[in-house]
């Protein structure tokens, strides 16, 4: 493996432990706020119930996202140990050093991402 590969697997890896040390503060910082949530039966008027209710849900939606994310982060960390990371999952070709560099998580390559996406839709 060159220098320059070997510096950007080194850059990659940083940005990766940041990028799970953040997830993972704001999985336990919101675990923490739902735990000290006021009980929503109290809730004054139905007005204030629907509005709470729908702020539990997007509360909800985004600390499923981080755990996604941070789930992904654990993933490409241990592709990067086992000597996998940058291959795209599904062509086997490699990933771009930009498409890593943007999304170091990144599990395939853009286009692969692109057909995967339409699959889903």
């Amino acid at each position: 493996m060159d220098t320059a590969t070997q510096t950007h697997l080194r850059q990659l890896r940083t940005a990766l432990l940041y990028q799970h040390h953040e997830l993972g503060t704001q999985v336990h910082a919101a675990r923490l706020a739902r735990g000290e949530a006021p009980d929503l039966q109290q809730a004054g008027d139905t007005k204030d119930l629907a509005e709470r209710l729908q702020l539990e849900e997007v509360d909800e939606a985004q600390q499923r996202r981080d755990l996604e994310e941070l789930a992904a982060t654990e993933a490409a960390l241990q592709r990067l140990d086992a000597g996998d990371y940058g291959d795209c999952a599904d062509c086997g070709e490699p990933i771009g050093l930009a498409r890593l560099q943007l999304l170091p998580a990144a599990l395939r390559c853009a286009a692969c991402q692109n057909r995967h996406e339409h699959r889903r839709a």
